[in-house]
């Protein structure tokens, strides 16, 4: 049935087992009639009969699917602790009542902390400068089960604002509340924005205390915008 040096094999681990008192349990390579390499799980049994007579039983498992499954999973697992890992965006999994279970290091870069397993003790709710705000984050993701470009003002490890923009999951994993969620660091996009608010606030108290009249035009020539002399001028309100 076998090719000689996998018969001479067998025939050893069958004589072990022939000569012990308990059931020997095995994984073995052994190769179809067609030449193919199986994985196998085997036990044999060695018994006696009411002559004292000693024999062998044995129970053989093809193993060879589930292996072949169990190495494509612990690839796949691999590939994605990878992407999981090297991913710019800070990536977390917490309970909904702030236990941190697991993030990767970029995460804990966001919020300032040396490592990931720094992270790992520490609760979500160390994040907020307000819990009030966090109360309404929660409320939002259990009603709708998911955020989508989420804007928050949170607090890293040395007490420096922070503006995220986060992407977020609400799961149910044996009847906790778990969250799954992306963030990344928008604190200077805001940065901008409010420079850029404050820049037209001060642009429009200008043209508003001018002495000259100032009107402002779209394409289509309608006035946009008006300050008080020209307004006066032409006996107009602004609106």
């Amino acid at each position: 049935l076998y090719p000689p040096e996998v018969a001479k094999r067998l025939n050893e681990h069958n004589r072990e087992a022939l000569a012990g008192a308990v059931p020997v349990e095995r994984r073995e390579q052994v190769p179809t009639s067609d030449g193919v390499l199986r994985e196998w799980w085997t036990l044999r049994v060695p018994f006696r009969d009411a002559e004292g007579r000693a024999f062998l039983g044995c129970l053989a498992l093809d193993l060879s699917e589930r292996t072949l499954m169990e190495e494509a999973l612990r690839r796949s697992e691999e590939r994605y602790r990878s992407l999981w890992q090297r991913n710019l965006a800070g990536i977390v999994r917490a309970t909904l009542s702030g236990r941190i279970l697991d993030c990767n290091e970029s995460f804990a870069q966001l919020f300032g902390y040396p490592s990931r397993e720094a992270l790992l003790t520490r609760s979500t709710t160390d994040f907020y400068f307000d819990l009030g705000v966090r109360e309404e984050f929660v409320a939002r993701l259990r009603e709708s089960g998911t955020l989508t470009n989420y804007e928050m003002c949170m607090r890293r490890a040395d007490g420096i604002p922070i503006w995220v923009l986060e992407n977020v999951t609400l799961r149910i994993e044996d009847g906790e509340e778990i969250l799954e969620g992306t963030l990344i660091d928008i604190t200077e996009r805001k940065r901008i924005e409010e420079a850029l608010r404050s820049s037209e606030a001060t642009y429009r108290t200008l043209v508003e205390n001018l002495d000259q009249a100032i009107f402002f035009k779209d394409r289509e020539l309608r006035y946009v915008a008006a300050n008080p002399v020209f307004c006066a001028g032409v006996g107009r309100t602004e609106s």
